[in-house]
């Protein structure tokens, strides 16, 4: 990315007021708050269970419970977008958590099937709210693609402590445990709105939103989206595959925990090598990472291999995310692209699990690491070739070899 020497990041820092702002709590604040949009994606295989078993309903159709939910979120952040990225970010984000919080304790108080999806669509719009304005953000910081790493952290230690408390919540409440956590996280993070940036502000109408997305960014955008359909796919059906390969529940669940805690490994790993090897090399390594797991998990079958695929799972994502992000807050200053990755994420969500349900009728798991292997080189393809032509600093390291070789290891 451009230093502090050119004027192009001039430009970038010219609203003094946002980049001040990314302080050490502002940028704390932020990047837990920003962990709430994900809640929708990392209760999913609780969810089904739960909802399916509270409500009486098959797990066929809890599943299009989480699915609509999941659509609402992600409607709402690409909805959101269009505005978002020169309001009052703080704002914005406190609308968000005020309308899930309302869809999360009805959640909670119904018991008929009509008004829990009712109350998801309400928890996933405004989950849609928070993600827009939460990944609008770091686009004011000269160097957002460290921001969005931070972020990743903050999620890979919330997501590692829900999954380790969600479980015996579950089994002593039910559904209204899962529900109840969720507005208990969103009710604990209100108390870190102060601290949140309020981002660049525009005095006058906003327009942004008129206007035609830059060269590149919609490609991006659908690496993004391709990712996390693989990302969904993979995890939704990780319990099934294991079970398929004799694994125990306590066995799984210990699995999917340690993968909660890698993701930290593969945010921090971001965040430290930063722009070291530019944006192309970290990229194919996160991408090929995940094609890697996707066939270790469905196409072996090998307790080892399975196993090694489920504790990288959310470490390949939580590294790759952060360059995705940066390249698309460098592409767009305006922030308009990034707050839409939001939608791409959800988007994502919400059409991978429909993958395995597609491909129900093939006798084995197989054909959906193969296909989801081909979704993640179309994203890998996608990323590369806006990459290739956006030249930042670290871009002039073209192979890792080189990198080794300068003698430049230092974060």
């Amino acid at each position: 990315m451009p230093n502090s020497g050119n004027g192009r990041d001039a430009d970038r820092s010219a609203p003094n007021q946002a980049t001040s702002e990314f302080s050490r709590p502002g940028t704390a604040a932020l990047s837990l708050v920003s962990t709430l949009p994900w809640l929708s994606f990392m209760v999913l295989p609780y969810e089904i269970s739960v909802v399916g078993t509270a409500f009486g309903i098959s797990h066929s159709a809890a599943s299009w419970v989480a699915t609509a939910e999941m659509l609402a979120l992600a409607l709402s952040a690409s909805a959101a977008a269009r505005t978002v990225a020169r309001r009052d970010k703080r704002k914005a984000t406190a609308v968000g958590m005020a309308i899930a919080l309302a869809g999360a304790a009805a959640s909670v108080a119904t018991s008929s099937v009509a008004l829990l999806v009712l109350s998801r669509i309400v928890f996933g719009g405004g989950l849609g709210i928070i993600a827009a304005a939460a990944n609008a953000l770091p686009a004011d910081h000269k160097r957002p693609e460290r921001i969005y790493a931070f972020m990743m952290v903050a999620l890979a230690i919330v997501f590692s402590g829900l999954i380790f408390a969600v479980t015996p919540v579950i089994a002593r409440f039910g559904s209204a445990g899962l529900f109840g956590t969720e507005l208990a996280m969103i009710l604990a993070m209100t108390l870190l709105l102060i601290w949140v940036p309020r981002g660049h502000i525009s005095t006058g109408k906003v327009k942004v939103g008129r206007s035609p997305l830059p060269r590149g960014s919609r490609a991006v955008l659908a690496a993004v989206t391709l990712m996390f359909v693989a990302q969904a796919g993979t995890w939704a059906y990780a319990d099934q595959a294991g079970i398929a390969l004799g694994l125990s529940e306590p066995h799984l669940t210990a699995l999917f925990t340690i993968s909660a805690i890698a993701m930290l490994v593969g945010a921090a790993a971001a965040a430290l090598l930063g722009m070291k090897l530019g944006l192309r090399q970290p990229l194919a390594i996160g991408f090929l990472l995940q094609v890697y797991i996707a066939v270790a998990m469905y196409c072996q079958s090998n307790t080892v291999l399975f196993s090694a695929g489920v504790v990288l799972l959310s470490a390949s994502s939580s590294f790759a995310l952060p360059y995705l992000q940066g390249l698309l807050a460098e592409i767009d200053e305006s922030g308009r692209a990034v707050a839409l990755s939001g939608s791409g994420i959800n988007f994502g969500g919400a059409i991978g699990p429909s993958i395995g349900a597609a491909l129900s009728f093939a006798p084995s798991l197989a054909p959906l690491g193969i296909g989801l292997s081909l979704l993640l080189m179309i994203g890998l393809g996608l990323a590369d070739r806006v990459a290739a032509r956006h030249k930042s600093v670290g871009h002039d390291r073209p192979t890792l070899l080189a990198w080794i070789r300068s003698g430049k290891w230092s974060v």
